[in-house]
């Protein structure tokens, strides 16, 4: 008896908010007989017979107003442990969490049923779904990195007294060899690399396009002496190839977020 009590008790607490501050959420503008009648009789009223406005309050002041009830309630079971408020402040969370239930249950429905807002399609988390999609965009990047080479070389800047640019060097030429990338190896100390035997001193490029840490690696459009940005020490041919791709998008203004297309 006392449990259906505090249910009723938690129940009312939400109901009167409801009904007080939302009688707008169940207006609807249906246009079926019926309204067409009940609009011919609303024009024939005289115009003292005004209809008392509705009270304007948003779903957000409704929301609010119930977590404002349930956190009262909250407050209080803390700070009087009874079981009369600690029942009553878990009868609201049960019914705040069935709402919250019942959104999600008919937001799954609404996703689950239009592929355009459906995230799980183009981003899956299932194994077999994740590896393909891997290798669709894998594949799909790896062809715009070979259109790439087509006009763009890439500036290797090291020092041949640096560790990290002679275990870089197999790696970078690796990369230029994948995917025909033509590599200007540019020493900043006038030194080779067994990798780079044919390579120039350094004539005011890497001060020209900043240079900040070595190895360093650039792509260069010869036609239009443009530059991106590439990569700063050593990383993976993997690496090398999404920042190509990224940076080369970002760039030239060719990235597509999903919510714009």
């Amino acid at each position: 008896m006392r449990i259906k009590q505090m249910v009723g008790k938690s129940m009312k607490y939400i109901l009167i908010i409801l009904v007080l501050l939302a009688p707008s959420i169940y207006a609807t503008d249906r246009q079926g007989p019926d309204y067409y009648d009940f609009k011919f009789l609303d024009d024939k009223k005289s115009p003292s017979d005004k209809a008392e406005p509705k009270p304007n309050v948003s779903s957000t002041q409704i929301m609010s107003k119930l977590k404002e009830i349930h956190e009262e309630a909250l407050n209080t079971s803390i700070l009087k442990p009874t079981p009369q408020n600690i029942l009553h402040e878990r009868m609201l969370a049960v019914i705040y969490m069935d709402i919250a239930q019942k959104y999600q249950e008919r937001a799954q429905m609404v996703v689950a049923s239009t592929p355009t807002i459906n995230y799980l399609l183009r981003h899956p988390v299932d194994d077999a779904a994740l590896k393909l999609q891997e290798n669709l965009d894998d594949k799909s990047r790896d062809n715009r990195i070979k259109k790439l080479s087509k006009t763009h070389g890439l500036f290797f800047f090291y020092a041949s007294n640096c560790p990290h640019c002679r275990a870089f060097a197999p790696t970078i030429k690796r990369f230029a060899q994948r995917f025909n990338f033509e590599v200007i190896p540019i020493s900043l100390d006038g030194g080779e690399l067994s990798e780079f035997p044919n390579f120039k001193k350094n004539r005011g490029q890497a001060e020209s396009l900043g240079v900040k840490s070595l190895p360093a690696v650039f792509a260069i459009e010869p036609k239009t002496n443009k530059s991106i940005f590439l990569s700063y020490g050593n990383v993976s041919v993997t690496e090398l190839s999404e920042k190509l791709d990224n940076n080369y998008l970002h760039a030239t203004n060719q990235v597509k977020y999903e919510i714009l297309n």
